[in-house]
């Protein structure tokens, strides 16, 4: 008789074995038959992992798919004669010993043996599939709590992202889903249909991210007149949502539309709340579309969340619409979401009154709560209306003398963005001195705030605390306070926290570890920052590039360029460029010391890789040869400019670059630039640019002038002379290029510019 499995996490008997029926149909002559049989989809098992492979990688290996009865793929298995059928059962059996003994390569290689004989009828049981699918689960890292199916799977530890899994597992566990559904679509003899089994595919699924196995196994459930239940369809939405999956997630509200799956308000939430990370995506409009006609009419409990989509994609109809909806709604229950109302107004800049509308009608109805005052803070912080935190604070305070941790950090963070940092420091003050308990989460915020007020004595006062009261146990807490003392170049503090990580063996951490490499730069020991790369050869190239990119950039702020283009290199190795304020104060320190050669190469390389868009590139380096005063710099870039097509050749680039040379006092350029045709017709430039070159023309020759204010006259434009008569300082009064490209992605790229010390526009 067969030992009955032993559970993977429990240690428990699984199940009993029944006795096993003959799994080979044979013909008189001892071949098998060659009836016609479902055949059975695999993926190749020797898909190429992320990280370099070990001794726990799966032997298997196979090169030709099944197609058709009695085929026999390429296998490279642990187990001899994989063409003998005979040998199946045996196979079968040193499958079931090795999931027992939690041999995974040769389980799993007795696994491809079984599927790559392409035996008709089902060969493995239920309980073969559950406790395979259950054993790389538990080798790739477990699945997220709330996506457990039982109690035989391993649930992913706290904080453990998908990426940081181990992606051969994964790939290997989606193959054994892919057929386990595959034999309960066929319904052989051996297998026991049920939902159970569904119910698994569906979570196991949903938890490594194989959406489209958990959405094709909700529908077999609902076909074979068993509907899946609320709480499994919503295991498919926590799926999508974690794995940001906005095209499927489109696919399965259709899959819901046509089929009539059952949902919940939970459904709608989860699937709203990743709507609202893409507000202004095409999927992300005709997914809402789907949503509002599946749930027509929706509830007013889901109204605010649709408010913040609308909000976000800034359209302005749609949300008075919506807001309107839910002020005349009769529900009361709208009360609650207030806060959640006002924060989302606030967010939009321009809701003022309404937000404190909704603060007051909310004091008349309710007593707010911790948690409401929160959100209202939050509010506040948009607006950056003191006066509205004060009333907050006081309020707050009234509900209990004494601040929770989420209120105390959620009141001096807004009160930081209200330009206020006395009270800010005031307030987190007060709260280390009352707190009792602190988390992972609280201790961040404290370094983050004290971050924000640029003042390292807080931050090691906060370190001091909570050391003493043995919290640093953790390494993600520690990232801000690191990367806040490497910032203010505080080298004997950094010097004495990293230290203390080290005697108190907090574990490694890419991104705290990124920052102490950083720290090593800062105190000019480049060989250590080396060996903290080499701990992380094995992980993926994004972390990898996020390590060198933090390295570099702290070679860059301490002028070591040559060593910083040296690890520009080596994120070249990886495919990676970096990032534009990386680049931008690389560029202007090569300029500064007129390296224009290294420069101009490594905006080529940027340009090339296309990662970035061209436009925002090529603004950000005009401002950095305008503000270095690199003449040779913008004369290259001019000859560049001018063989590029209309993208780059657009009237905004145009006039920065102008303006660049009207600030090194070349009216001749100037000119050629401006009395250029653009596309066979007159260059009309916008009045602010001209301002901008007027502002230099005191410097020019009165020959030089009278050409320009020709040039103005002949393009009949009063806006156009108006404009030459105010001239506006460049570099006090611009509000940016990016305008002219009438691009919000190169918007976005000049505001996340903003610590630069370079001017946003000229």
């Amino acid at each position: 008789m067969w030992i009955p499995l032993v559970s993977s996490t429990t240690g428990r008997p699984a199940a009993t074995r029944a006795l096993v029926r003959p799994l080979l149909r044979c013909q008189p002559s001892g071949r098998p038959s060659t009836a016609t049989t479902p055949l059975i989809r695999m993926s190749s098992w020797d898909r190429p992992a992320q990280g370099n492979d070990d001794a726990t990688a799966s032997p298997v290996r196979f090169t030709a798919t099944r197609t058709g009865p009695g085929s026999v793929r390429n296998w490279d298995a642990p187990t001899k004669s994989t063409a003998r059928y005979e040998n199946i059962p045996q196979v079968l059996d040193k499958m079931r010993a090795a999931l027992n003994n939690r041999n995974i390569p040769v389980a799993v290689g007795c696994y491809g043996t079984i599927k790559g004989a392409n035996l008709p009828g089902a060969v493995l049981t239920s309980l073969d599939y559950r406790m395979l699918a259950s054993t790389l689960v538990d080798q790739s890292g477990g699945l997220p709590g709330y996506l457990t199916p039982d109690k035989t799977v391993g649930t992913r530890s706290q904080g453990m992202r998908r990426s940081q899994l181990d992606t051969r597992y994964l790939h290997r566990l989606q193959i054994v889903l892919e057929d386990w559904l595959v034999d309960i679509k066929a319904s052989g003899s051996a297998l026991t249909v049920g939902v159970s089994d569904l119910t698994y595919i569906v979570y196991a699924a949903s938890g490594i991210g194989a959406t489209n196995v958990a959405i094709d196994a909700l529908l077999h459930m609902q076909h074979s007149h068993l509907p899946p239940r609320p709480q499994v369809v919503n295991a498919v939405v926590r799926g999508l949502v974690d794995n940001n999956a906005p095209r499927r997630l489109s696919h399965f509200w259709k899959v819901v539309i046509n089929h009539k799956l059952e949902i919940t308000a939970d459904t709608i939430r989860l699937s709203l709340s990743m709507l609202s990370r893409q507000p202004d995506s095409p999927i992300t409009r005709s997914t809402l579309e789907q949503i509002l006609t599946r749930a027509h009419p929706l509830p007013t409990s889901q109204l605010p969340f649709v408010l913040t989509i609308y909000s976000r994609a800034h359209n302005e109809v749609k949300v008075n619409e919506i807001y309107q909806r839910i002020m005349d709604s009769t529900d009361m229950k709208k009360v609650d979401m207030y806060a959640y109302i006002a924060t989302t107004l606030a967010a939009m800049g321009n809701r003022v009154e309404e937000v404190h509308r909704l603060y007051e009608s909310h004091l008349q109805t309710k007593p707010l709560t911790s948690k409401d005052f929160v959100m209202y803070a939050k509010a506040a912080r948009y607006l950056k209306d003191p006066e509205f935190l004060d009333r907050l604070l006081a309020g707050a305070c009234e509900l209990t003398p004494q601040l929770s941790g989420e209120t105390a950090l959620a009141f001096s963070f807004s009160y930081w963005y209200a330009k206020q940092p006395a009270k800010s420091k005031e307030i987190l003050v007060e709260y280390l001195n009352q707190a009792t308990e602190f988390d992972n989460v609280k201790m961040h915020s404290v370094y983050s705030v004290a971050k924000f007020l640029q003042d390292p004595a807080l931050a090691l006062e906060a370190f001091e605390l909570f050391k003493s009261r043995g919290l640093v146990t953790h390494p993600e807490p520690l990232v801000p306070l690191v990367a806040h003392l490497v910032e203010q170049s505080e080298v004997k503090s950094a010097k004495y926290v990293v230290d203390e990580i080290e005697r108190l063996h907090i574990p490694h951490h890419i991104r705290l570890d990124t920052e102490i490499a950083g720290y090593h730069v800062l105190a000019e020991d480049p060989i250590q920052a080396r060996l903290l790369q080499s701990r992380y050869a094995n992980y993926n190239a994004s972390h990898r590039g996020r390590f060198i990119t933090s390295v570099a950039y702290q070679l860059a702020r301490t002028d070591q360029l040559d060593q910083c283009l040296e690890w520009i290199r080596q994120l070249a190795q990886l495919g990676q460029t970096p990032s534009l304020n990386l680049c931008n104060l690389i560029l202007n320190k090569l300029l500064e010391v007129n390296q224009v050669g290294k420069a101009w190469a490594l905006f080529e390389q940027m340009y090339s890789s296309r990662d970035v868009p061209g436009p925002p590139l090529v603004s950000m380096v005009l401002r950095a040869c305008t503000r270095t005063g690199s003449e040779l710099a913008l004369r290259l870039m001019l000859e560049w400019i001018d063989k590029q097509d209309d993208r780059i050749r657009n009237p905004g680039l145009l006039c920065q670059l102008a303006v660049g040379f009207a600030i090194l006092n070349q009216p001749t350029v100037v000119q050629q630039i401006l009395t250029t045709p653009l596309n066979g017709r007159p260059f009309v430039p916008r009045p602010r640019w001209v301002q901008y070159i007027a502002f230099h023309k005191d410097r020019w020759s009165p020959e030089q002038r009278a050409s320009l204010e020709a040039h103005w006259k002949s393009l009949n434009s009063p806006e156009i002379s108006q404009a030459w008569e105010t001239p506006v300082d460049p570099v006090t009064k611009s509000q940016g290029a990016g305008e002219e490209e009438g691009s919000e992605e190169h918007m976005d790229v000049l505001n996340r510019n903003k610590q630069t010390q370079i001017p946003s526009s000229f």
